[in-house]
C-alpha cells in the first residue's frame, strides 16, 4: 500500500491538504480496487460500503457534527482505492473536503480485519493480506428426550403433583381428587 499526503502551509490563508492511497499488486504492478479484493461479490462490497458508513456515521456523531447522507458520499467510486495497515484493517485516509464536508475536518475510515471477515474470504485478499479464516459454526447440541417418569406408587419417595387452590375449591375438585385417588 501506498500512501502520498502533501500539505500546503500559507501561512493560515487558505491552506490545502490531499491525501492519496492505493494498494499494488506486487507481480503486476496494477492497483488492487475494492472490487478486486473482495472478488467482485456484490453482497461482500456492500457489506464493506455498510461498514464504512458505519464508521463515518460514528465519527461524525463523536465530532459532533450534523449528520449527512452518506449514501451519496461512502460509495463504491470513493472507496475504489484501499491501504491495509499493519494492525490487520483496510484504511482509506480521505483529505479534507474529499469526502466529507470541509468543515468536518479529515476523515479516515478503519475498518478491522474482523469487522468484515466474510467479506476477506476470496483468493486475492489472501494473497496480499493474511486473512483469518472464518470460524466453523458449533454443531448443534443433541436433545436427548426425558425419560419417562416411573409410575406414581402412592408414596411421595417418588415424584409428587402438589395441587394448590387459591380461590378455593370448586365445582370439579372432589372430582379431580376421586380421579387422582383411583390412579395414584
Amino acid at each position: 500500500s501506498v500512501i502520498i499526503q502533501a500539505n500546503q502551509d500559507t501561512h493560515g490563508a487558505h491552506p490545502a491538504s490531499f491525501t492519496r492511497f492505493w494498494t499494488f499488486n506486487k507481480q503486476t504492478g496494477t492497483a488492487i480496487t475494492l472490487r478486486d479484493l473482495v472478488g467482485g461479490n456484490t453482497v461482500h462490497l456492500r457489506t464493506v460500503i455498510d461498514a464504512a458508513q458505519r464508521s463515518v456515521a460514528a465519527t461524525i456523531a463523536e465530532r459532533q457534527q450534523p449528520a449527512v447522507d452518506l449514501g451519496e458520499m461512502v460509495t463504491e467510486d470513493a472507496l475504489t482505492n484501499f491501504v491495509i495497515t499493519n494492525d490487520n484493517t483496510l484504511a482509506w485516509p480521505f483529505s479534507q473536503a474529499a469526502l466529507v464536508p470541509s468543515s468536518y475536518g479529515t476523515m479516515t475510515i478503519s475498518l478491522p480485519f474482523t469487522s468484515i471477515l466474510a467479506a476477506l474470504q476470496t483468493t486475492q485478499a489472501r494473497q496480499i493480506a493474511t486473512i483469518p479464516a472464518l470460524p466453523k459454526p458449533q454443531p448443534k447440541p443433541i436433545i436427548t428426550p426425558v425419560p419417562a417418569a416411573p409410575a406414581p406408587s402412592g408414596s411421595c419417595a417418588q415424584a409428587c403433583i402438589a395441587l394448590t387452590f387459591d380461590d378455593g375449591p370448586g365445582p370439579y375438585t372432589n372430582e379431580l381428587l376421586d380421579t387422582l385417588d383411583q390412579y395414584g
